[in-house]
């Protein structure tokens, strides 16, 4: 547990400290890893960014409205930051960035909620989940709508597979849906109703085939969209799911809760492999490196990617 508001980088098999970063305070921080593990980003109120190689902050953000997702395009050439803006009703922002000049390329403004934002492969394209049921799809060249959908009103997560073809969301209410749709046609393609949680957090598997899911029932689901079938449930936490992350390159998954605890489930046995050291207070969020070397955590208060 860290006293202070800094990150840490640590290796994944000897837990030694590669480098620690100062950020700012928060109770709900977000963060996120490129996907060529060049930079990690992380902020509350503030954006951070540090290349990892260099071990140096590249830019940071002025002090702003509180950060509610933060996203990474497959190239590492540009990055969402999505704010909600206070008021007399909630309005979002999305910030499109410049990853290497901090030039902000885009900006997306709704008079609603936006909970969450994925990139496609192409980085061409951004979809969100919005708080007045609808899924839109942006272009990144205009900032235009090119198409939108039903969803759940509280859809607070959202992601698309790892080619392209689907895009999977789900929702914070009593009914607990899980979309997956045909990111072209929008048509949906397998669907998961009271199966038992509410979610906060879903990713993809490298197959773009299988889906983990983590919400309030304290279980880790693996959903299969070809099947639609629940694959595996992983049982063990102590309170609600707040982040979930598939380990590229290996067979399994990652799963932190609101009572602090973070555990590493094996696809092949269905069981837990390694528990890390009780974050206190809880982390928020968590995300692999590309080649599933290391592991950053969100906490509570601060940041501190752990192993």
């Amino acid at each position: 547990t860290l006293s202070s508001n800094r990150l840490e980088l640590r290796e994944i098999t000897t837990g030694n400290l590669i480098s620690e970063f100062a950020v700012d305070s928060g109770q709900d921080g977000r963060l996120a890893l490129s996907r060529d593990g060049r930079f990690l980003c992380a902020g509350h109120r503030r954006i951070h960014l540090w290349d990892l190689g260099k071990r140096e902050m590249v830019w940071q953000s002025d002090s702003g409205e509180p950060i509610a997702d933060i996203e990474f395009d497959k190239e590492s050439k540009k990055l969402a930051v999505v704010r909600h803006i206070q008021g007399n009703s909630v309005t979002t922002q999305v910030n499109i960035y410049g990853v290497d000049s901090s030039e902000n390329l885009l900006t997306i403004s709704l008079p609603t909620e936006i909970w969450s934002v994925s990139f496609h492969p192409s980085g061409n394209k951004i979809a969100g989940t919005c708080h007045d049921e609808k899924m839109r799809i942006w272009a990144i060249a205009t900032g235009d709508e090119l198409r939108k959908r039903q969803s759940p009103p509280l859809s607070t997560a959202i992601t698309y597979s790892l080619d392209g073809t689907q895009i999977a969301y789900g929702d914070d209410t009593t009914i607990q849906w899980v979309w997956v749709i045909d990111a072209t046609s929008l048509k949906v393609k397998a669907l998961w109703k009271n199966f038992g949680s509410t979610t906060t957090r879903l990713a993809f598997h490298d197959d773009s085939i299988r889906l983990v899911v983590g919400g309030s029932s304290q279980m880790v689901y693996v959903l299969n969209s070809d099947t639609n079938n629940i694959d595996q449930i992983f049982r063990g936490h102590e309170g609600d799911l707040v982040g979930v992350s598939f380990r590229p390159g290996y067979r399994q998954v990652v799963s932190t809760d609101r009572k602090g605890n973070t555990k590493t489930w094996h696809l092949e046995v269905a069981q837990g492999i390694t528990s890390l050291d009780k974050f206190e207070p809880f982390a928020t969020d968590v995300a692999f490196s590309p080649d599933g070397e290391f592991l950053a955590a969100a906490q509570g208060a601060y940041w501190d990617p752990m192993t």
